[in-house]
């Protein structure tokens, strides 16, 4: 696998892909009213409603698939929302918001459903970079009915605010900094600021909702805040809503050194945040915030990548298993080569991988299987090494080594260029049999040792004295000059 290079608008753009009032109850049916507030007080994290707020069966149906079982049911949820907005079922997105507000309610895996809903809400043509000038003038105006007709919502202000943040990267283009043309800038820094004046408006409302802070963290971002401001509306977030981790990773982004940071200020921040935190939630948060950030790019931020691991088997625990999180997490173990724990996840996502992560087939294929190959390779070393490791191990190894010799020294050629070391590991049975063998060395030499192996597990001699237990790894670190010295006697 060859890391990807991330040019400077996909670390603009990181958050895109992880946005993973009582006057406003009033407008749903009474039973929705009792529905939602009996949610809210059953469970941090309640079960979802068969249907919250009186939408279709179908969106209804959308809205309710398990990340579990279901590994786009998070991307079918984000285009059962957008599907109501260009219905324009306002009352019934801000009773799905407000239900998704109170109840704080996520879906397998840990996710929080608000932002997976905000992520319906925000881009006028879902999951693509692909959007029209005409799509976003449709996308927004939709937002602006929205807010005229429902001038309380503060679902209809925070999704327009944040449309006009995905609005202003349109206009800059997906280039690097001095690729953006001076109509770009302008462009860019106008649509931050309509985006900056719809929030202002939205804080006035009496309803609060945490995705205000996640939208206003990237204002900050994308328009130079100070870092004492920026850090003081991180502060607020935090004091808001302590659990919504999307804040953390946004301030993240700020700290990338290709912003406002420098290098290791991103590693420091995470690390100190979930430190503070502290214990298992605080794991559950730096696995959350560091999936959110690393993008498997050659500049990726420095994260304890073990910590990472830890935290997803942590959040696992307490959250239950997600097929999306489990291709993201071996996604990231290959690029930073953890074949034991990608092939440990590749066992478990079988035939549910996630195109939105791995873009095509042949990708999650050619991954699974380097991740086979040397995670079988690592386990094998291992085996050996412990089994070499003990008095027992010591003698079979110097017994097996002479009977090993023996049987494949007369592959060994009489040539003086000999190209030194070479390793081996085998497999005993219990009888003494060839029950697999691998011998990483490369020419005839080898391939004459290899089918000669081959042919005696193949009739399954015994080849070998019985082993100390079985089957039983075997790792010989074997010399060619040795062989040809004694070949040429």
């Amino acid at each position: 696998m060859i890391a990807k290079t991330c040019p400077e608008s996909s670390l603009m753009r990181f958050f895109y892909f992880w946005k993973s009032g009582l006057s406003l109850l009033r407008s749903c049916a009474p039973i929705t009213l009792l529905m939602v507030l009996a949610t809210f007080a059953a469970a941090d994290n309640p079960k979802p409603q068969t249907n919250v707020c009186g939408v279709s069966d179908e969106i209804a149906a959308s809205l309710r698939k398990d990340t579990t079982t279901h590994v786009n049911a998070g991307t079918d949820y984000e285009d059962a929302i957008a599907s109501l907005l260009h219905e324009k079922q306002f009352d019934q997105l801000d009773c799905l918001a407000q239900h998704a507000r109170l109840s704080k309610d996520r879906f397998s895996g840990g996710g929080w459903k608000l932002s997976t809903l905000y992520l319906g809400l925000d881009d006028a043509v879902p999951r693509s970079t692909h959007a029209s000038e005409e799509d976003w003038s449709e996308h927004l105006q939709l937002l602006k009915a929205w807010t005229s007709e429902r001038p309380q919502s503060v679902t209809a202000r925070i999704a327009l605010a944040d449309s006009y943040v995905d609005y202003a990267y349109f206009a800059r283009g997906d280039g690097y900094a001095n690729t953006v043309s001076d109509n770009g800038w302008k462009l860019f820094r106008e649509r931050l600021a309509t985006a900056k004046e719809t929030l202002d408006s939205a804080s006035s409302l009496p309803t609060k909702d945490p995705q205000w802070y996640w939208v206003m963290l990237q204002i900050a971002n994308y328009t130079d805040w100070s870092l004492a401001d920026t850090q003081a509306l991180y502060d607020q977030a935090i004091k808001f809503e302590p659990d919504y981790y999307y804040y953390a990773a946004a301030f993240a982004g700020y700290l990338d050194p290709k912003w406002h940071g420098s290098p290791g200020d991103r590693e420091r921040f995470v690390q100190e945040a979930a430190d503070h935190i502290g214990g298992t939630k605080g794991d559950i948060f730096y696995y959350h915030v560091a999936l959110m950030v690393m993008c498997g790019c050659q500049d990726d931020p420095q994260f304890d990548w073990p910590r990472v691991v830890r935290g997803f088997r942590a959040n696992e625990k307490q959250y239950g298993v997600s097929l999306s999180n489990l291709n993201n997490v071996a996604y990231l173990a290959v690029m930073q080569k953890d074949a034991i724990t990608a092939n440990e996840l590749f066992v478990r996502i079988g035939d549910n991988w996630e195109e939105d992560q791995w873009k095509d087939r042949e990708d999650f294929d050619s991954s699974k299987g380097w991740a086979a190959m040397v995670a079988g390779q690592q386990h094998r070393e291992e085996e050996a090494k412990a089994n070499a490791a003990t008095p027992e191990g010591i003698r079979y190894t110097s017994v097996f080594e002479k009977k090993y010799r023996k049987v494949v020294e007369s592959c060994m050629k009489t040539k003086a260029d000999a190209p030194g070391t070479f390793e081996t590991l085998t497999s005993v049975g219990a009888h003494g049999t060839i029950e697999d063998l691998k011998i990483y060395w490369y020419g005839y030499d080898s391939v004459c040792m290899y089918q000669k192996l081959s042919a005696l597990q193949k009739k399954n001699a015994k080849v070998f004295p019985a082993p100390p237990k079985a089957p039983y790894w075997v790792r010989l670190d074997l010399n060619e000059t040795e062989f040809v010295k004694t070949a040429s006697k």
